[in-house]
Formats: structure tokens, C-alpha cells, sequence
């Protein structure tokens, strides 16, 4: 956050374009036949942007959006140590939510890339253990 002229705390760029990649991507899922469950959790070991569900499973989604390539794609900056993290996060999940418990559940990226043209292209691995 930074304050503008008149002493207005006002989101900085970085963080009005994570929060329209996460409208973005509710939007897609949500068209995919995805329920969106909760969005932006915390725990004490992290965040996960955004929980759905479809067909009795869970997705835990982190959500990259990239505009321009001159730090590469959005799906190249999900790291290994995001990976774990997200993992910690999801347990914390599913241990507080007695209802989740025997439900299927994926450590899952959408990644959005805005391309020169104007467009998008949304990328959604469901479960990145499989990609």
C-alpha cells in the first residue's frame, strides 16, 4: 500500500494486478463449473489465494498473473517453495475443517499470462504433483 497526495492509502500496481488476477481467475473456474469455497486464507504457515470444489474435490489454488514475458510466464514463477508452502497451508486446511477431511484435495495453479495483443491466456494445471 502507499499513500497518494491526499494521504489516501491506495494499493500499489503489483498489488491491483494480483487482485484482478484473482477475479480473473474465479471468473474462469466459476465457467468451469468450479465452487469457489473461500478466498485468500491464512494460516500461520502462509496464504492460498483462492479454495474451490468441483465434483467432491477440493482445489487449492495459487493464482499467477504476469503482464509482459521479460520475466517469463506466469506458470514459471510458481516455485518449489511456494509448492511446499501451499502444501503446509492446505493441511492447516483440512485438519480445521472436520467436513473436508475425507475429500479428495489437489495443490492446484492458474496462471495468467496478458499477452501483447490485449488478450489472456489462462492456464489451470489442477494438480501440479501431476504436471
Amino acid at each position: 500500500m502507499q499513500k497518494d497526495k491526499q494521504g489516501s492509502i491506495q494499493p500499489t500496481a503489483k498489488q491491483q494486478t494480483g487482485s484482478q488476477g484473482e477475479e480473473i481467475a474465479q471468473k474462469h473456474l466459476c465457467q468451469q463449473g468450479y465452487r469457489v469455497i473461500e478466498t485468500n486464507f491464512f494460516c500461520k504457515y502462509g496464504e492460498i489465494d483462492l479454495i474451490a470444489q468441483k465434483d467432491d474435490e477440493l482445489f487449492f489454488v495459487e493464482i499467477r498473473r504476469r503482464i509482459g514475458q521479460e520475466y517469463g510466464s506466469a506458470l514459471e514463477s510458481a516455485s518449489i517453495k511456494k509448492q511446499q508452502k501451499m502444501r503446509r497451508c492446505a493441511q492447516f486446511y483440512l485438519n480445521s475443517s472436520p467436513e473436508w477431511h475425507e475429500t479428495p484435495a489437489h495443490l492446484s495453479f492458474l496462471a495468467i499470462d496478458d499477452l501483447p495483443s490485449g488478450e489472456q491466456f489462462i492456464e489451470f494445471i489442477k494438480d501440479v504433483n501431476d504436471a
